[in-house]
């Protein structure tokens, strides 16, 4: 004869959901303890996740952090409770968990918000129809990367105000984009040099 589970904590015998030693009411107290806020950047809604500023909805947000410690968010819903915002989750194994949702401005925000970018890109040709065409291309790709910090017109040309050098060269290469380079010093931060690139590009 085959003996079955019993859970060591609350003696249940197995009826085939145990995934452990311990019955699906009882295992949770065998993980790691899970976080109790998450946060999330009011200006753009991403959430921090694991380190990493994430574009992604709340329930992703909760995978993100409790797939890792052995759980799997299957919905939550969001309430107000003491003028706090709690995210109500139920996990799989059988598991249900208040999380506080946290109000907290990203660095990208903080940045955009303070008029700081590290790149220019110079648009500028003949063809006015075509500049604004390469100009709503390179927004379209460098807003999935890094924020815009302003798009100006002027006379001869567009200028994008882009947060992240990096973003703005990447963008200008996936449209594959002839340019010239410049670098300007616009200060000093703890003791190193803080550069703005001009990039300007002709179509």
């Amino acid at each position: 004869m085959i003996s079955k589970k019993i859970c060591p904590r609350c003696g249940k015998e197995d009826d085939g959901s145990f995934a452990s030693a311990f019955c699906p009411s009882c295992e949770p107290v065998t993980h790691k303890r899970l976080p109790e806020s998450v946060v999330k950047c009011p200006k753009c809604g991403r959430f921090f996740v694991r380190g990493v500023w994430t574009r992604c909805d709340a329930l992703g947000a909760l995978n993100g952090m409790f797939q890792p410690r052995g759980y799997t968010a299957k919905n939550v819903i969001i309430v107000k409770r003491a003028k706090k915002t709690i995210l109500q989750a139920e996990l799989e194994p059988k598991r249900f968990i208040d999380v506080l949702l946290e109000l907290k401005q990203c660095q990208e925000c903080s940045l955009r918000s303070g008029g700081y970018h590290e790149a220019v890109i110079q648009v500028r040709g003949e063809n006015a129809e075509r500049v604004r065409e390469v100009v709503e291309r390179l927004i379209h790709r460098i807003g999935a990367i890094t924020f815009i910090a302003k798009v100006e017109e002027k006379k001869e040309g567009i200028d994008i105000q882009v947060g992240r050098k990096r973003a703005a060269l990447e963008a200008v290469n996936w449209m594959h984009l002839e340019r010239t380079q410049s670098n300007k010093l616009i200060g000093m931060h703890q003791g190193k040099r803080l550069m703005r690139t001009t990039i300007c590009v002709r179509v």
